[in-house]
């Protein structure tokens, strides 16, 4: 079987997801060191890049190989 970078894309998103969940206090508290915003700003955005991840996973997995043209 061949490579299929779209499985693989989708792959390595829901493990960066996977990754942000199980990292998501150390994540939360860097980001208040290196630029001095709230927790309370920080959790749900750390939160968000890691439901993103799951998002974007999910699209790349159902990619069917259309585009469409787009005029300029």
């Amino acid at each position: 079987a061949g490579r299929n970078p779209t499985r693989e894309t989708a792959a390595l998103l829901r493990r960066l997801g996977q990754l942000i969940e199980k990292n998501l206090e150390a994540l939360v508290y860097r980001q208040i060191r290196e630029n001095g915003r709230l927790i309370s700003e920080m959790r749900p955005g750390t939160l968000a890049v890691g439901s993103a991840c799951y998002y974007y996973a999910g699209l790349a997995a159902t990619v069917h190989g259309l585009t469409l043209p787009v005029s300029y």
